[in-house]
């Protein structure tokens, strides 16, 4: 055997003993390696927030009961929000619709604030990044709400006088 053939045969005995050993080696790595991605407990926080509508509108799920009522649910935003636009709600649907939204924006920005406390400093850059940025938009939200809720009854009020409620006068 030459010492090409000599030196080839150690390199592959190397390399097969180094892809035996890099699963354990790995492992030591981690264990020896705080982790910086652990994951978030879902159940810690839905005890801590058992009524936060997060539960009900934007857990991950696959449950196709779940899916059917969250799009039973949108539909029925979405209709109420047309007759908010096209000024067809009545003032207590207006003020339902933005009650809605309200609570929706508050319970997910409780929810991510929570999620950044308990996580924030494990959670992955861009996770963590997408959490910020959900509470940046839903306070912007919350901003813009109460402008909203005033426009929509504000035109809705003129659409109201014209047309009383007293059946027995007659409409323009």
């Amino acid at each position: 055997m030459n010492l090409r053939s000599r030196v080839l045969v150690w390199i592959a005995t190397v390399g097969i003993l180094a892809v035996l050993a890099a699963p354990w080696v790995l492992r030591f790595a981690q264990e020896r390696t705080p982790s910086r991605a652990r994951s978030v407990d879902l159940n810690r926080l839905r005890e801590r927030l058992p009524d936060n509508l997060y539960w009900r509108l934007g857990v991950p799920t696959k449950d196709p009961r779940v899916l059917r009522w969250r799009e039973e649910q949108e539909r029925h935003w979405n209709r109420l929000n047309s007759k908010v636009l096209s000024n067809t709600a009545t003032e207590e649907e207006i003020r339902e619709y933005y009650g809605h939204r309200r609570k929706v924006s508050e319970d997910l920005m409780t929810f991510a604030r929570l999620v950044l406390e308990e996580y924030g400093t494990q959670l992955p850059e861009t996770e963590r990044g997408l959490y910020e940025l959900s509470l940046r938009m839903h306070h912007a939200r919350l901003e813009e709400l109460p402008q909203q809720l005033q426009a929509a009854l504000a035109r809705k009020r003129p659409q109201t006088s014209l047309y009383p409620r007293d059946r027995s006068s007659t409409r323009p």
